[in-house]
């Protein structure tokens, strides 16, 4: 059976590839390890037509040998980072909410990174960029990175892969920066 038989998503489709890699949940990006699935051998092949053309390759031993293992030995430690940073999620948003509702926290469906929507302290792009810094001393990603549009200015984008102290010493100074 073809991998999206095998995953339950129903007929397979000639227009699907999906490309995947260790990197983000077992944070193993340096080390340029991926697969590929295609839907069938013809598919198959015009990928690896396409990667000798660009000179791609398999990549080594080394990097096979740690997306195996990621995806075969680290289940456990995977469920243990999922939990962390779930709660560290729940902690971000229940500390902004009941402590400076002047940001609003968006809660992400995946990953571990948080939208704050900044609006509520009535500054403009540049005044909050500044605001980070030299009042809540803090340095998150600013929405104006991701979108020209003047809202997108006025949120950032805040990174809770982290330890529980030092997402607890971050929120104690958005905190205090806001009152």
């Amino acid at each position: 059976a073809v991998a999206s038989e095998r995953l339950g998503v129903g007929k397979p489709s000639a227009r699907i590839v999906t490309i995947c890699s260790p990197s983000k949940a077992f944070n193993l990006g340096g080390m340029g390890a991926g697969f590929v699935v295609t839907p069938g051998p013809a598919e198959r092949e015009a990928y690896l037509q396409v990667c000798e053309h660009a000179h791609a390759t398999y990549g080594g031993v080394f990097q096979t040998t740690a997306l195996l293992a990621s995806y075969s030995r680290c289940g456990p430690w995977l469920a243990a980072l999922l939990r962390h940073l779930g709660r560290n999620i729940t902690r971000l948003v229940r500390a902004l909410r009941a402590r400076a509702p002047e940001i609003v926290p968006v809660a992400p469906d995946a990953g571990y990174l948080v939208w704050l929507d900044c609006s509520g302290l009535g500054l403009t792009a540049d005044q909050l960029a500044r605001w980070w810094v030299a009042d809540a001393r803090v340095l998150p990603s600013l929405g104006a990175e991701f979108a020209a549009d003047a809202h997108a200015g006025r949120c950032a984008r805040i990174n809770i892969a982290v330890t529980t102290a030092k997402l607890e010493c971050a929120i104690d100074r958005i905190v205090g920066a806001v009152q």
